[in-house]
């Protein structure tokens, strides 16, 4: 049984992992499944219907592993029970099959077919097939999988597109019949849990099927590796597509059924990114809260229509019905919803005939919104990420535009009227047109940074964890081996002191300086996570403030003010951006400022032993700041220099937030955005936003894609996530903080 540090250390290294739900679960699992010395080599989340282990629906979901001896499926929150393996020696051959949002993996072996069923994109997917292509050639060639080997020796792969009408199926690839459900299969009315499609039956199938001989999609081909390319002085941009390439023109009932199998495949992939966040950060009604938030949008979108067009009653009907399951008495409906890969005539009707339920829910919604002002779940989200150095928001927003542009768009028909209402939807999607009150904002923050903390304790990280996870960040080479230098003094002190050796003091105080953008909160908050795994603060929780968060209006109320920061930030780390603001230069002393400082000097003095403060700003400013006050010089002496990205590391930051909203960057518009950010990386001063100017501008590119594909009246999965050329920016269009 490997050691549970060794083998999170180990599973670490496989990027499928990082992807895997309930890994504490798993990890408790795999330590009890694994033998000594065993090693994982790859994996992959998914449901699983095998021998023993099979589930109702689709599987039972779990995680399907490659190791160095064995093929192994785990289930999740099943830590005790015995795993079903497939030992090497018995695995004979395998096969899959690609439908529209799932693939399933059929692996044969000398005891029958074990098939994983998984919602993982196509990159985790390729990634375990590959390893599975290795082991089974391993086994057929008794262990040689050298370059020389005779191509007969090679693993046939075998895979299967998902069957259209008119096309002839093998009789291995059609499912048998579905069994009447037994109560335990209709999803719970608290919150659906994600069930795969299964392939479509024939006479489940549209009548008419794409013409003959058309191309792939991209979703049956591995998406290419995304590449920062130079600016070439060879070829053009005019050499590569850049605009996505339309199909051959459809007869109307052609158009409409393959409009009618869009709308059906889109509502099922926002229902499985919806419910990812049931109880999200613990908290129950979260997933309640998301859903009308996108009732709200739903009603932002109608709002104005003379009619409702049945496509768009459809898309959203499709869409909330596994999330308001208690406003659906057929439960066979829901059930079905999402099992076939189209959607049969008959079903469309049984959907659209509960289409006033869910109109009056809009409703409802649409007055509450009114009141409120913003998208709540959104503003949590947000609010969190900002906390915790995630990124749900940036996933989560994409993913309500994507429901809003469906919507407006979903009857093919596109007009400068819905044109503006979109844009619209998106400012207050994204949070331009917020208009709520501070007390609805500071209720959110409130139980947010609350649930954060929970969340927090929760999580035991380890120290090994977290140094992985600093060097991970991108660039900041110099400020990661400032890191490790300042890990290893405090090793060695602590060796010292426990082997009764003189030790010298040092102060865990820090000043960051540098210009905006250059990752010194996210540092901050790592070097709290590294506090705590050293034993030096218990919590290790980070609180951020600035000069308005510590100072008052009124004589007396600054030092309340900075006492209550500092009791919050108490066993863990407080962060003050732009410290420098607490003593202006004008000021010759006579601020409130400076009652600040005199507080803070003499809080840290009092908790010298559960307080870190880490003090941020550009650098000349920060000089004049800690010379202003010998309290400061004292306890301030560890410098932490953030640099500004180069025009690479950019366009890596680039490419997180574009990957974390379904946006696809051709290679035109690529090169246009690397040539853009190296124009403004070269006119930099020191106020040069670096990570925020990368956000800012990958909003303006979102913007200006929706401007563009507004006129569009029948969208796609490549037209909604393409960014071309176009799309990107002018230096004009950067903004003042690009120079």
């Amino acid at each position: 049984m490997p050691l549970p540090d060794e083998l999170e250390s180990q599973l670490r290294t496989i990027s499928n992992w990082r992807h895997v739900s309930f890994k504490k679960n798993l990890l408790s699992a795999l330590q009890n499944a694994l033998e000594d010395g065993e090693q994982v080599e790859n994996l992959l989340e998914g449901f699983f219907r095998g021998r023993r282990i099979a589930g109702s629906g689709s599987g039972t979901p779990g995680i399907f592993c490659v190791t160095d001896r064995r093929l192994v499926f785990l289930a999740n929150g099943t830590s005790g029970s015995n795993p079903e393996e497939i030992p090497y020696p018995e695995f004979t051959s395998y096969d899959l099959k690609r439908g529209v949002s799932s693939t399933r993996i059929h692996v044969h072996h000398t005891g029958g077919t074990v098939t994983l069923t998984s919602t993982r994109d196509e990159g985790q997917i390729n990634s375990f097939l590959e390893d599975l292509r290795i082991k089974l050639a391993e086994q057929l060639t008794g262990g040689k999988t050298s370059d020389t080997e005779p191509e007969d020796t090679e693993p046939e792969l075998v895979e299967h597109t998902a069957p259209t009408a008119g096309t002839e199926t093998n009789s291995r690839d059609v499912q048998p019949e579905r069994e009447e459900p037994s109560a335990g299969e209709l999803l719970p009315e608290s919150g659906p849990e994600v069930v795969p499609d299964d392939p479509a039956p024939e006479e489940h199938l549209p009548e008419v099927g794409p013409p003959t001989g058309e191309e792939p999609s991209e979703r049956d081909v591995p998406p290419p590796r995304l590449e920062l390319d130079a600016v070439s002085d060879s070829g053009t941009d005019d050499d590569e597509e850049d605009e996505p390439v339309g199909k051959p023109p459809l007869s109307p009932q052609e158009a409409k059924l393959e409009n009618f199998k869009f709308l059906h495949s889109e509502a099922r992939k926002l229902f499985l990114e919806i419910n990812r966040y049931k109880q999200f950060n613990g908290e129950p009604a979260f997933l309640q809260q998301m859903t009308d938030d996108l009732m709200q949008v739903a009603h932002l979108c109608l709002e104005g229509e003379p009619q409702i067009a049945d496509e768009s009653r459809l898309f959203i009907a499709m869409t909330l019905m596994p999330l308001r399951q208690n406003l659906i008495r057929d439960r066979e409906l829901i059930i079905d919803l999402f099992r076939y890969e189209s959607l049969p005539l008959h079903q469309r009707k049984a959907i659209l005939s509960h289409w006033n339920l869910f109109a009056n829910e809009i409703r409802k919604s649409g007055r509450n919104s009114k009141e409120s002002g913003m998208l709540r779940s959104l503003e949590y989200l947000r609010l969190f990420d900002k906390q915790e150095n995630s990124s749900h928001f940036d996933k989560m927003a994409a993913v309500f535009y994507s429901f809003a542009q469906i919507v407006i768009k979903a009857d093919g028909i596109a007009s400068e009227v819905r044109a503006r209402r979109l844009q619209k939807i998106r400012r207050i999607i994204y949070g331009e047109d917020r208009t709520a009150s501070a007390d609805g904002v500071r209720t959110v923050k409130d139980r947010t940074r609350q649930s954060a903390r929970i969340q927090t304790e929760e999580q035991e990280e380890t120290l090994e964890g977290v140094m992985e996870s600093i060097d991970r960040l991108i660039g900041m080479a110099k400020v990661k081996e400032q890191v490790r230098t300042f890990v290893n003094l405090i090793k060695v002190h602590q060796e010292r002191k426990r082997r009764g050796l003189p030790v010298t003091q040092f102060s865990m105080h820090a000043v960051f300086y540098g210009p905006p953008g250059t990752g010194k909160t996210t540092i901050a908050r790592y070097l709290g996570k590294v506090y705590k795994c050293l034993g030096l603060l218990e919590s290790g929780h980070m609180v951020e403030t600035d000069r308005a968060g510590l100072v008052a209006g009124y004589v007396g109320q600054t030092a309340i003010q900075v006492n209550e920061t500092v009791q919050e930030a108490l066993d863990g780390v407080l962060f003050i951006d732009e410290a420098y603001a607490l003593s202006p230069a004008e000021s010759h002393g006579k601020d409130f400022g400076q009652e600040a400082i005199d507080t803070l000097i003499k809080r840290m003095e009092d908790h010298r032993d559960r307080l870190v403060v880490i003090v941020a700003g550009y650098p000349d400013e920060m000089q004049r700041f800690i010379d202003s006050n010998p309290g400061l010089k004292s306890r301030f002496n560890r410098y932490f220099y953030f640099d500004h990205y180069s025009p690479e590391e950019l366009m890596q930051i680039l490419n997180i937030f574009t990957e974390n909203a379904l946006f696809t960057l051709t290679k035109p518009a690529r090169r246009a955005m690397l040539t853009l950010l190296t124009e403004l990386h070269e006119q930099r001063d020191k106020s040069f936003g670096n990570g925020r100017l990368v956000r800012n501008l990958f909003e303006k590119t979102v913007e200006k894609q929706a401007n563009r594909i507004s006129s569009i009246s029948s969208l796609t999965d490549e037209i909604l996530c393409s960014i071309t050329k176009k799309d990107i920016p002018t230096v004009a269009e950067a903004g003042p903080e690009a120079h």
